[in-house]
């Protein structure tokens, strides 16, 4: 499968984690801004619109290349970026996995095809959905 993973700027370490584990696996990542280390929400305060607007414009690139979002949610955070990103790709039709135990926000996020508690179960499940096995069974 071919993913993005979306996250909390302060995730970016476990969405970066998340997306070396889908790549063992096999799986494309097309998101990179997990792997900036210079990604960090005080240099994205210090960024002019121009840069937030190139910044954004190259994540929603990535996001259209891929397959299925993975919306890492591990904790309740007051940042909506992955939100955003998640109905983007809803609305692009791209599958939409939600990975984590924190209350999702309702108001900011559309209908998940999946609530996973974990990585590991996202990636149990992305073997499944590649391999055309059933993930429920």
């Amino acid at each position: 499968m071919i993913f993005y993973v979306a996250a909390s700027l302060p995730d970016r370490a476990d969405a970066a984690a998340l997306a070396a584990k889908l790549r063992e696996r096999g799986h494309e990542v097309t998101s990179e801004w997990h792997d900036d280390d210079g990604a960090t929400v005080q240099a994205e305060a210090a960024m002019n619109d121009g840069a937030r607007f190139f910044v954004a414009t190259d994540n929603l690139n990535d996001l259209v290349r891929a397959e299925c979002v993975a919306v890492l949610h591990t904790r309740p955070t007051d940042r909506f970026g992955k939100w955003i990103e998640a109905a983007f790709a809803r609305g692009k039709g791209k599958h939409l996995v939600v990975v984590g135990e924190a209350p999702i926000p309702t108001m900011a996020m559309p209908m998940p095809h999946r609530v996973l508690p974990s990585a590991a179960a996202l990636l149990e499940y992305a073997g499944c959905v590649a391999t055309g096995r059933d993930p429920d069974a």
